[in-house]
């Protein structure tokens, strides 16, 4: 089983990242992408980031939200809600462990392995509820949900540092 395929089931991403990790630092347990939008996203290997467009082959590419991250621990409260979602479910490009993004502020600056992003929203808003809200009767995304644009190029990979860096 490859690293990125293993991922769609949260319970085998290990526990003690989240420990090991503080509120300004973290790590990146699973890249995402999808061709298409509105579809969930699949789990890659590595994603290529590109100044000022987006993630190079994603349905989201050039939007506003350029990059997308969530934490891990949104996905598993939803998986503890009792629905049938992993790392991509909420059509982030990063699942992420270590970085709460009730602390993070617009304009703050991430180093996400050698790449440079600034947060642009924390949350979205959901013009119509989606699935996982009809579902669940709410979602992570509108709270919990990072979007950033991509300040340099670069490659990253599972397992890349995500830093809280000083503007």
């Amino acid at each position: 089983m490859n690293k990125a395929s293993h991922l769609k089931d949260v319970s085998l991403i290990s526990e003690h990242r989240v420990n090991v990790r503080t509120k300004s630092s973290g790590e990146i347990v699973s890249l995402n992408i999808s061709k298409k939008k509105g579809e969930k996203k699949k789990p890659v290997s590595s994603l290529t980031l590109i100044k000022e467009k987006g993630v190079k082959s994603d349905a989201h590419f050039s939007s506003e939200r350029q990059l997308s991250l969530l934490p891990l621990e949104s996905v598993r409260r939803m998986k503890n809600a009792g629905l049938e979602v992993g790392p991509g479910s909420f059509a982030e490009n990063i699942t992420m462990v270590g970085i709460e993004p009730s602390l993070l502020k617009i304009g703050q600056r991430l180093k996400i392995g050698p790449v440079i992003v600034e947060v642009t929203h924390i949350g979205k808003d959901c013009h119509k509820p989606c699935a996982i809200y009809k579902e669940a009767g709410y979602c992570v995304m509108p709270t919990d949900g990072v979007f950033a644009k991509i300040l340099s190029s670069g490659e990253v990979k599972n397992g890349d540092t995500i830093e809280a860096i000083k503007n």
